[in-house]
């Protein structure tokens, strides 16, 4: 997947993938897709994944997903996170809540 900018001007832009199962089309599943549009003079997020998926069996072992974090543009691109869960149980966590992030 990929997007094109073009001359779109600085913004959030959203979107979405379905994808059916060919066997089954009332089968499917939707991805979103979040686009967003900087200024080139300010440091932002380059190429952050859409969404992690995880799969296990109950009492299964887990293993630990890495997110890249990098910056395009000027300057630092300092930045936190928080783990939240629609269940609000404490089953989703990380190993750091902050940091400067390289340019690439």
């Amino acid at each position: 997947m990929s997007v094109s900018v073009g001359t779109l001007a600085e913004g959030t832009y959203t979107g979405e993938v379905t994808i059916f199962q060919y066997a089954n089309p009332e089968m499917s599943m939707t991805i979103p897709v979040t686009l967003n549009v900087e200024p080139s003079t300010q440091a932002f997020f380059a190429d952050l994944p859409g969404a992690l998926s995880f799969t296990l069996k109950t009492n299964g072992a887990t293993s630990a997903q890495v997110i890249q974090i990098a910056g395009v543009g000027s300057g630092a691109l300092n930045w936190t996170v928080t783990p939240t869960t629609a269940d609000t149980s404490p089953w989703l966590t990380v190993s750091a809540t902050s940091g400067t992030a390289p340019s690439i």
